[in-house]
């Protein structure tokens, strides 16, 4: 699965990418973006006018984001993207906005993800109907996962909310 945020500050740009993990981005005198980190040494930063960045990085995945720095797609130098979709207006501030959809351009296979009123992910639905389902305990951790075939994976915790079986 592929997520990424873009943060633009003081005319620089921050990736957060899922890991925890980022990448920084400075404007230099050129109006180009470079980045310090040796990881991105080859990486290309575009502002678009539109606002929305594209980043190519040095494997050539391709990442576009929107202006408000959502990633809305990934893809590669042969053009084939996968799309993301957004719900909700995808403000940093206090929530990203959940992803809803992600399609394969080409085949237009799709996953719909669907989320429960604590915002954590509750199915999924593939391009033939079938549903993977998620369930969590009122800790917020995963308890059972039953995939689209039915079959049932169940997981318990500790205390601590250390997972001890699956």
């Amino acid at each position: 699965m592929y997520f990424a945020v873009l943060e633009l500050s003081n005319g620089n740009v921050r990736v957060h990418w899922t890991n925890n993990h980022y990448n920084d981005y400075n404007k230099d005198a050129d109006g180009q973006y470079v980045s310090p980190q040796s990881d991105c040494v080859f990486d290309t930063l575009l502002k678009n006018a539109d606002g929305s960045f594209t980043l190519t990085r040095n494997h050539q995945v391709i990442y576009q984001f929107n202006s408000l720095g959502l990633l809305v797609k990934v893809g590669n130098r042969r053009g084939q993207f996968l799309e993301l979709s957004y719900q909700g207006d995808g403000q940093l501030s206090s929530t990203v906005g959940s992803l809803t959809q992600v399609t394969e351009p080409i085949s237009g296979i799709f996953l719909k993800y669907h989320y429960n009123d604590d915002g954590f992910l509750s199915h999924v639905t593939g391009p033939l109907g079938r549903q993977a389902r998620l369930s969590y305990d009122s800790s917020g951790n995963l308890v059972q996962m039953t995939d689209g075939a039915g079959q049932t994976i169940s997981y318990t915790y500790n205390d601590n909310g250390q997972l001890l079986t699956k």
